[in-house]
């Protein structure tokens, strides 16, 4: 995914921020993420917002933004948003389509500039 973000980027700014092994750091696999939070170093978060990746965030006290894939994380989203613990690029068609179908969002989309912009957000605060 890395890649294929890095090899359509038009702005030479962000591809050079994206390639400085300074500023950013791109593993593949698994990784230890409850050490990776615990560093001082890390000062955001991009996360699927799952359970488990919401709550060691928030125990880490690093903000988060949320990139929502299926099932609960979509909930989750929401709850970032409403803590006020992060950004989250899900939002809802209407409040009534959450109540009946929580889990099934298949229009849902985001976009580098949505992805982009909610991290600049964050990371600005």
């Amino acid at each position: 995914m890395y890649q294929v973000v890095l090899k359509d980027l038009h702005s030479d700014e962000l591809k050079n921020l994206l390639l400085d092994k300074n500023r950013l750091r791109i593993e593949e696999g698994f990784i230890q993420q409850k050490w990776v939070l615990q560093q001082e170093s890390v000062k955001i978060f991009l996360s699927h917002c799952g359970m488990g990746s919401l709550l060691e965030s928030i125990y880490f006290g690093k903000p988060i933004v949320c990139m929502p894939f299926n099932m609960e994380q979509f909930s989750n989203g929401i709850t970032v948003e409403n803590l006020d613990v992060g950004k989250s690029l899900f939002i809802p068609p209407s409040a009534w389509q959450s109540f009946i179908d929580p889990y099934n969002f298949p229009n849902y989309e985001f976009t580098f500039d949505s992805v982009t912009n909610n991290m600049m957000a964050l990371w600005m605060n």
